[in-house]
C-alpha cells in the first residue's frame, strides 16, 4: 500500500545522514495522507450504498463493474439493482445484479471471493457443462485478481427454488419430487464418468481435519468423557483417532464426477416443468459417490425442523436418499457401499454442528457419530470384511421428543 511502502523506505533512511526530524515529519505527513484515502474510500462505498441499497466494498464493486461489461450488461450506476443473497462458508459473496444489457434487462448472479476457488468453480462448470447442458449456470463472466486474490465470477441467475426451501415450508411431497429427480440425474452423471481407479476411503480423515471447526460451537460435547463402573465414554478425539484406524485399506471401486457438496440449498428445482439446476460446484471432483450421498442425507437431517411430524419427513427423505443410492450400488456391484457411507455419515454428523443451533440436537448429532465410529471399530477388530457391514439406519431417525 502507499503507506505501507513509504513507511518501509523512510526507516531504511534511519541511521544514516538524513535528519531524524525529517523523517518523522515524514511519516506523519504519509500517515495522514492514508488516512485522507481511507476516508474517500469510505465516502466512495457510501455513495454506492446509497445508489444501489446494499453494502459493498470498492473493490467488489470494480469487479462487478468489469464483470458486467464482460457480459454485454450495462456499467452504469443508475440502472443497476443489486442485492446479497448469500454469504458462502467457502469465503465468498454472492449476490443478484439486475442490470440493463445492450437489448433487454437481464439478471446474473455476482460472486466475488478468492480468485483460487472462484477459477476452480469456473473449471468445473465448464466440465458440468459438457456433462449435461443447462444443468448447471452458464459462466458470463470471469475477473481476474487485479490486485490482492479475489477475483469475481458472473453467472446466469436461476429462478427455481432451492430443495431446502420445500422441506422448510412443509411441501414435502414437491421436496420428494425433486429429490428423486436430483437423483436420478446425478446417478446417470456417476455412471457415466466412472472411472475403474480405486481409491481409499478418508471419510474419518476429513473429519480429524474439520473436527478444529465443530469443536469452536460446543466444546463440552466434543471433549467430554468418562465412565460407568466398566463402561468408558472416550471423548471424541479418542474414537475418531480410532475411526482413522480402522478406515485403513478401505477402498471405493471407482471414482466418479460428483458434486462434492452435495445438499439440499446446492440443488434447484422447478415442480411446474419438473427440472432441477445443480449450483455451487466448486468442491466438484473425481471421487467417491458416497461422500455425495452422506452429505445429502445429513443436509436433510440437521434442518431446523423441532415438530415430531415434520422430523418423520425428514427422516422418511433421508431414507429415500439411501434407497436410491444403495439400488445404485448394487448395480455397479460395489460390495463396500454399505461401510464407506457409514464413515461419512459420521463424518457428516460430527461436521453438521457448524450449522445446528439447537443443542439438543447437536448432541444427538455427535452422539450418533461416536455410535457409527464405535460401530465401524469393532468391525474391524472382529476382522471381518468390511462386505459384510450393514449401515444401522435407525441412526438417521433423529427426533427431539
Amino acid at each position: 500500500s502507499f503507506y505501507a511502502d513509504r513507511f518501509s523506505k523512510i526507516i531504511k533512511e534511519f541511521g544514516t545522514e538524513a535528519k531524524a526530524e525529517d523523517l518523522v515529519t515524514s511519516i506523519m505527513i504519509i500517515h495522514y495522507l492514508e488516512r485522507v484515502g481511507d476516508m474517500f474510500l469510505e465516502i466512495g462505498e457510501k455513495i454506492i450504498y446509497v445508489i444501489i441499497g446494499e453494502k459493498i466494498k470498492l473493490e467488489q464493486y470494480k469487479a462487478m463493474d468489469r464483470g458486467l461489461k464482460a457480459a454485454g450488461a450495462s456499467n452504469h450506476l443508475q440502472p443497476l439493482d443489486f442485492r446479497y443473497i448469500w454469504g458462502g462458508r467457502s469465503g465468498c459473496r454472492i449476490g443478484v445484479v439486475n442490470a440493463d444489457g445492450a437489448s433487454t434487462a437481464r439478471t446474473v448472479v455476482f460472486k466475488h471471493g478468492p480468485a483460487s476457488k472462484l477459477i476452480k468453480e469456473r473449471e468445473n462448470l465448464e466440465i458440468w457443462s459438457t456433462l449435461r447442458p443447462g444443468l448447471t449456470p452458464a459462466v458470463q463472466a470471469f475477473v481476474p485478481a487485479s490486485a490482492g486474490t479475489e477475483a469475481a465470477l458472473m453467472l446466469d441467475f436461476l429462478q427455481p427454488r432451492t430443495l431446502q426451501s420445500y422441506f422448510i415450508e412443509n411441501s414435502v411431497q414437491a421436496a420428494l419430487n425433486g429429490l428423486r429427480l436430483a437423483f436420478t440425474i446425478m446417478t446417470d452423471i456417476w455412471r457415466d464418468t466412472a472411472q475403474e481407479a480405486p481409491g481409499p476411503s478418508n471419510f474419518s480423515l476429513q473429519a480429524q481435519e474439520r473436527l478444529p471447526e465443530a469443536t469452536i460451537l460446543y466444546p463440552s460435547l466434543m471433549k467430554h468423557q468418562g465412565g460407568l463402573n466398566q463402561w468408558r465414554l472416550r471423548s471424541i478425539q479418542d474414537v475418531l483417532s480410532q475411526a482413522i484406524i480402522a478406515e485403513e485399506g478401505l477402498q471405493a471401486p471407482f471414482k466418479c464426477r460428483i458434486h462434492g457438496d452435495f445438499n439440499l440449498s446446492n440443488v434447484l428445482y422447478n415442480p411446474e416443468n419438473n427440472a432441477i439446476n445443480l449450483v455451487d460446484l466448486y468442491r466438484s471432483s473425481l471421487a467417491d459417490y458416497v461422500q455425495d450421498v452422506s452429505v445429502m442425507m445429513l443436509s436433510i437431517i440437521r434442518l431446523p425442523l423441532i415438530n415430531s411430524v415434520d422430523r418423520r419427513s425428514l427422516c422418511q427423505a433421508a431414507l429415500v436418499v439411501h434407497a436410491l443410492s444403495e439400488r445404485f450400488a448394487k448395480e455397479k456391484n460395489d460390495s463396500t457401499f454399505s461401510a464407506r457411507l457409514t464413515f461419512g455419515l459420521a463424518r457428516s454428523f460430527i461436521t453438521s454442528t457448524r450449522f445446528v443451533l439447537e443443542e439438543r440436537l447437536a448432541a444427538r448429532f455427535v452422539a450418533r457419530a461416536r455410535y457409527l465410529w464405535e460401530k465401524l471399530i469393532a468391525h474391524r477388530q472382529t476382522n471381518k470384511s468390511w462386505i459384510d457391514f450393514k449401515t444401522p439406519l435407525d441412526i438417521i431417525n433423529v427426533t427431539l421428543d
